[in-house]
């Protein structure tokens, strides 16, 4: 039992870390002509979940990458495969993510029309 709550620590430990990167607000030129602070949070809402998904498409590729390359024989095998696979793509896109996660949502509000100072 104390192997499960150990892996339930780490993933509590890795949403809390997510979470947290998520609450900071990027640097963004308020003064500038037709600002507008309502469609600003709603787009920085957006702006900070667009980064969420890259790990579950990390996650999806890899498992499909393995299905190519060694396409599985058997239940167990798929099983075995999809687990393997699907968890390497996943923390790669993780690892991904929480390297260059400012930089992806300073993209995002540039491509909203903001002037972000960074």
């Amino acid at each position: 039992m104390s192997g499960m709550r150990h892996i339930l620590s780490h993933a509590a430990a890795g949403v809390l870390c997510i979470s947290l990167i998520a609450c900071a607000t990027p640097d963004v030129d308020r003064s500038a002509v037709g600002f507008d602070e309502t469609k600003f949070v709603r787009d920085t809402a957006l702006c900070h979940a667009y980064p969420l998904a890259i790990p579950i498409a990390f996650g999806v590729g890899g498992v499909a990458l393995c299905f190519v390359h060694a396409p599985p024989s058997g239940l167990f095998e798929l099983t075995v495969e999809a687990a393997i696979c699907g968890s390497a793509g996943f923390g790669l896109g993780a690892y991904t993510m929480i390297e260059d996660y400012d930089g992806l949502v300073d993209k995002c509000l540039r491509e909203e029309g903001y002037q972000v100072r960074r």
